[in-house]
């Protein structure tokens, strides 16, 4: 199968394109159509420029017209597989308005906040796990009736772990 040829998959991969339909002109033109594929998500920095992610990982600035952004990340980070994966789990997620969508990438780990303030730190690791489960703390009745308010939700470890202000 030639539309699997490495040089053909390739341009594809990295141009954020998908292999559409072919034609075969006699007697030795092979004409290619591509499309866009869609982005997995997109992200805006802390200096407004806004850039969609493949499922890929590919990245690509895009214009200014195009204006809502599903994550704001703060702070120098690169773009690593681990988080990748994480900013796919996080924009595929239930949405909540419980959680804002400003992040801060650390190496092994990112950091948010819950739209009353309680600073939440995710792993990498098990990404989407664990935003099931901070959905499950954030939404659970126990948590609301705490008699003091929240300060922190950490879910690096096995165990979540749970602040109050003192």
């Amino acid at each position: 199968d030639f539309t699997q040829h490495p040089i053909i998959v390739a341009y594809a991969a990295e141009h954020n394109l998908e292999l559409e339909r072919y034609e075969l002109r006699l007697p030795q033109t092979l004409v290619l159509y591509f499309q866009n594929k869609p982005l997995a998500y997109t992200i805006q920095l802390d200096s407004g420029e806004l850039y969609g992610v493949s499922e890929s990982g590919t990245s690509e600035l895009l214009t200014a017209s195009a204006t809502n952004s599903d994550v704001l990340l703060k702070g120098a980070f690169n773009l690593s597989p681990e988080l990748h994966t994480f900013l796919q789990a996080f924009v595929a997620r239930d949405k909540t308005p419980l959680l804002t969508t400003t992040l801060i990438a650390k190496p092994d780990f990112v950091e948010l906040k819950s739209t009353d303030g309680v600073r939440i730190f995710l792993p990498y690791t098990n990404s989407k796990m664990k935003i099931e489960q901070l959905q499950q703390i954030l939404q659970s009745p126990a948590v609301t009736e705490l008699d003091e308010p929240l300060r922190e939700i950490d879910l690096r470890f096995d165990l979540p772990l749970l602040r109050t202000q003192q």
